[in-house]
This record gives C-alpha cells, sequence and structure tokens, in this order.
C-alpha cells in the first residue's frame, strides 16, 4: 500500500488596480498612472493524502478515511472614485481600489489558537465517543432522584403557583413589598429550572423511549450493525474597532470601522459495529443501569455536576471513555472548520493641501471590503484525550440564565443562615 499527497489549486482572482488622472488649471490632462494594488476574487487549495489502494478497499467493504486540508480564501472590494482640487497646479482625478490602504492599516486578524483548535476537536470527538456509549436513559440518575421527579409529577412548579396565588388575594399590599419583588424573582427562578432541568430531561426520556419502541426492528441476536455518532464543538469571537491614521505630520490620512468575526466549529465521528446482544443485555444498556454507566450516574447524582460540565467536558469524557461490551469502533474523524471574515466600513480618506494663504482638509468617502478566509482539515483516526478538557469562552445565553437563577437560591440560602 502506498500513500502519496496530491495538491489541487483553483485560482480565479484577478488584479486591482488604482488609477490616477492629473489635470492642470485649464482641464487639461498633463498625466495619467495606474498602478496595481492586490488582488480580488478566490482561491481554492486542497491537500489530501490518498490511497494507492482506495477502490480495492471500497470493493471489499472496508472503511478508508485520509487526511485533508482545504483552504478558500475570497476578498471583494468596491471601487473608489474622488477628485481633489489644488489651487496651485490642478486637479487629481483618483480611482480604483483604495480600500487595501485602509484594510493594510488594520492588520491581519489573529488566528484561533493551536490550543483552542485542538480543544475543539478534543470536546467534539468527546462527544462522538459518549453518543456511541450511551443508552436511552441513565438509569441510575434517575433512580437517584426518583423522589424528586415523583414531587415535581404531584406539583408542577409549585412554588410558582403558590406565589401568584398570594399576591392574587393581596396585590395591593404585596406588589409595594420589596420582599415580594425578590420572592417573585426566586419562584420565576426555580420555575425556570424545573424546567430547564426537571420537565425537558423527563420529555426527552420519553420520546427517546417512544422513538425506540416505534424504530424496533427483529434483529437476530449475534448479529452486527453498523453505526455512525457524531459531535460538535464550536468557538465564536468578534472583534469591532475604528480606525484613525490622522497625524499632524502626514498630509495623506485615512480611517474605517474594521470588524474581525471568527468562527471555528469541529465536527467529529466514530463508526462503529454494533452486536446485538441478548434482550436483557440489550435493556439493561438501553436503560443505562449496566455496571460501565455507574460512575457517569455517580457524577450526575453530585450537586451541581452538570454546572461544573459547563467549564470541563467531566460528563461527557465518563460516558466516552467507558468501553460498552459489544461496540467495536473501527475509524473516526475529526474535521475542524476555521472561518474569518473581515469587513471594513465606513471607509474615509482626507488630504490635507497647504498654500500661502491657508491649510485645507480634503475628506473623501471610499468603498468598503470583506476579506474571507476558510480552512478545513480532517484528520483521520485521533485520539480520545486520558482526561477531561476545559471549555474556554463564555458561557452560552442558556447557561447564563441557569447561572442567575442559580445565584437567586443561594442568596437566599446565605439570607437564612444569617437571619439565624
Amino acid at each position: 500500500m502506498s500513500q502519496f499527497d496530491r495538491t489541487r489549486s483553483s485560482d480565479w482572482r484577478t488584479p486591482t488596480t488604482r488609477t490616477e488622472t492629473i489635470l492642470d488649471t485649464n482641464g487639461k490632462q498633463v498625466l495619467q498612472q495606474s498602478y496595481q494594488i492586490g488582488l480580488e476574487g478566490e482561491q481554492k487549495t486542497i491537500v489530501d493524502v490518498t490511497d494507492s489502494e482506495y477502490w480495492w478497499k471500497r470493493h471489499h467493504n472496508m472503511i478508508v478515511m485520509n487526511p485533508v486540508r482545504i483552504t478558500h480564501t475570497s476578498r471583494i472590494v468596491q471601487p473608489s472614485g474622488f477628485t481633489i482640487a489644488h489651487p496651485g497646479w490642478g486637479t487629481a482625478i483618483h480611482s480604483g481600489d483604495w480600500t487595501s490602504i485602509a484594510e493594510s492599516a488594520c492588520g491581519s486578524p489573529p488566528p484561533f489558537s493551536s490550543y483552542l483548535i485542538q480543544n475543539a476537536r478534543d470536546q467534539a470527538l468527546a462527544k462522538a465517543y459518549a453518543k456511541l456509549n450511551s443508552g436511552l436513559l441513565d438509569g441510575g440518575e434517575l433512580l437517584g432522584t426518583c423522589a424528586v421527579t415523583a414531587k415535581m409529577l404531584r406539583r408542577p412548579f409549585g412554588g410558582a403557583v403558590d406565589l401568584l396565588w398570594k399576591i392574587a388575594k393581596r396585590r395591593r399590599q404585596l406588589l409595594r413589598s420589596a420582599k415580594t419583588v425578590y420572592g417573585m424573582s426566586r419562584a420565576t427562578a426555580n420555575a425556570w429550572l424545573e424546567y430547564r432541568y426537571g420537565w425537558t430531561p423527563l420529555l426527552l426520556d420519553a420520546a427517546a423511549i417512544i422513538e425506540d419502541a416505534r424504530t424496533k426492528t427483529d434483529i437476530p441476536v449475534g448479529s452486527v450493525e453498523r453505526f455512525v455518532a457524531r459531535g460538535t464543538a464550536d468557538m465564536e469571537d468578534i472583534v469591532e474597532s475604528i480606525h484613525d491614521t490622522s497625524s499632524p505630520h502626514a498630509a495623506w490620512a485615512f480611517g474605517c470601522k474594521y470588524t474581525n468575526e471568527r468562527k471555528l466549529r469541529a465536527f467529529a465521528g466514530v463508526i462503529a459495529y454494533v452486536d446485538r446482544q441478548k434482550p436483557f443485555q440489550d435493556f439493561v444498556h438501553k436503560v443505562g443501569l449496566s455496571p460501565r454507566d455507574w460512575p457517569q450516574s455517580a457524577w450526575e447524582l453530585i450537586p451541581l455536576s452538570f454546572v461544573a460540565d459547563w467549564f470541563v467536558n467531566v460528563g461527557d469524557w465518563l460516558q466516552a471513555s467507558t468501553p460498552v461490551p459489544g461496540i467495536r469502533p473501527v475509524s473516526s474523524w475529526v474535521t475542524t472548520r476555521d472561518m474569518t471574515t473581515c469587513t471594513v466600513s465606513d471607509v474615509w480618506g482626507s488630504l490635507r493641501i497647504n498654500t500661502s494663504q491657508a491649510s485645507t482638509n480634503h475628506r473623501f468617502d471610499i468603498g468598503n471590503g470583506t476579506y474571507m478566509a476558510q480552512e478545513l482539515i480532517r484528520i483521520a483516526s485521533p485520539q480520545l484525550t486520558s482526561t477531561p478538557v476545559a471549555r474556554p469562552g463564555m458561557l452560552s445565553l442558556l447557561h447564563t440564565t441557569d447561572g442567575l437563577a442559580l445565584s437567586l437560591g443561594k442568596i437566599q440560602n446565605l439570607l437564612t443562615v444569617l437571619r439565624h
């Protein structure tokens, strides 16, 4: 078997130019010159590792997963045109690509660090393996929280309902009380947390059971099925800034609004062969009661463990790193898509003209520009990390809301302790 790198490239870029025409005081053209400034359009390059036995492997139903790198860039500029009159020597007419000056003043956007890219790969791969190994339910957690679930089913959103009844009976007195305002906030927070971590998982579990029963087929014990599990991880960063090159020592000045939007997404997949188990073994795995599920269940039963999962992928890693009898992974991959979009808008320029009588600034508008760079890299057969990894970046809107709701409960508990 031989492997070799193959490169394919397509370039649809065309040169951009800038033209300057000089007219004397009588309107007669005395000079016209053009400069090549840069390139506009798209360019695409694909570098992959090919296998000379690819078609033979496909013919024998073998899985072929080779590394690949795809780079795609695109640049779009709006042509500019402006005229500057000088009382001493005439008129200068400018046209073409002046946007490149603003782009060069902004500099090159910083790429995602190798640490963040590898972190996204590790998170996505852990999610894929966790999905491969997990059953329909987490039976250990369900048993550990059955009393809380029963109470929730008996009185849905009980705290919020009680508070609403009190307000309805004595709304005038209660609405003036700061204590009531805090109580309403606390009841709303409790209702939100009950919805997020009580009703939502319960309804999802019920839907999974119904879907499994609906799609259940009579597959003989010992037969083999092919299964593909996938996971993703996302990171995003947006930076906006204002650039102004004005200086008392420079005649020319340029400025713009610069927006740099970076998005990183990792896609991971695991292909596995699943041996059909006996009915009892299959049931134990689906409800999450087998011995390999105990570490995951123990973690879920720790108070506020789900908050720790916002910052470190402990839950996914425990599920991913504990193998399941009868599930045999045969291939895996991780693809990262790193996309950067740089936009210069509200672009302007100015020229200070000094004469014996006065100094005048001539300001003019310049066309906007957009530069996009996208890189896809696929890694074949990546390894699962030996420890959980941190989740860098800001919390999502949902997790931020959850955190605020939890904070209200902690404040109430602290006030209760101080009161006693």
